[in-house]
Order: structure tokens, then C-alpha cells, then sequence
């Protein structure tokens, strides 16, 4: 990912357990879960997906960060989870609507 000239790499589901990415939005938060389903296949988990407003940067952050969600997960979510209505939670969501909603 560009930003702060770090790469983040793709994520997958395990073969058993969950693998948990805690995204760095600045000021909020974001965590995608990959675990595997009953059927074998990968389920993706999003809870929360949101930067403060007052962050600097946080804008541009969570967009890279709402695009990194799509190419990980094939554009799939089968769970989103809110934990409740912060904009430091929920910004992203709106930040990423295009993308969410392809």
C-alpha cells in the first residue's frame, strides 16, 4: 500500500484457525478476520472500518485501506460487524462506499 511506504501483504484464510489483520487507520479502527467455513471455502469478517476525522491523512488512509479490504477478500465480506456509531468506526464505510458496494 502507498501511503507511508509500506507494503501490506495479501491476506488469506488458514487452512484451521482465524488470521486477524488490525489495520492502522490512525485515529479508529478497522480488523479484517480469514478463517474457513464449514464448506471449506474462506469467510471474511470486517469489523469496524473507520479514522477520526481530525487525523491527518486519515481521508486518503482509510480509501487505501477500503481498496487493500476488496483485493484481499475478492471483494467478498460475509460478516460486517459495527461495534457502534463513532465516525472513527464507521467513516470508512462511507470513504469506501464505491468499492464496498462493487
Amino acid at each position: 500500500m502507498a501511503g507511508n511506504g509500506t507494503s501490506i501483504p495479501t491476506m488469506k484464510a488458514p487452512e484451521s484457525g482465524v488470521t486477524v489483520r488490525m489495520y492502522r487507520t490512525g485515529f479508529g479502527d478497522c480488523s479484517l478476520l480469514a478463517f474457513r467455513g464449514k464448506n471449506g471455502e474462506p469467510v471474511y469478517m470486517l469489523i469496524d472500518c473507520g479514522v477520526h476525522s481530525q487525523y491527518k491523512g486519515g481521508g486518503d488512509r482509510i480509501r487505501e485501506i477500503v481498496e487493500h479490504i476488496h483485493a484481499s477478500t475478492d471483494g467478498r465480506l460475509d460478516v460486517v460487524a459495527i461495534t457502534h456509531e463513532h465516525a472513527d468506526h464507521i467513516s470508512g464505510f462511507y470513504a469506501g462506499r464505491g468499492v464496498f458496494a462493487s
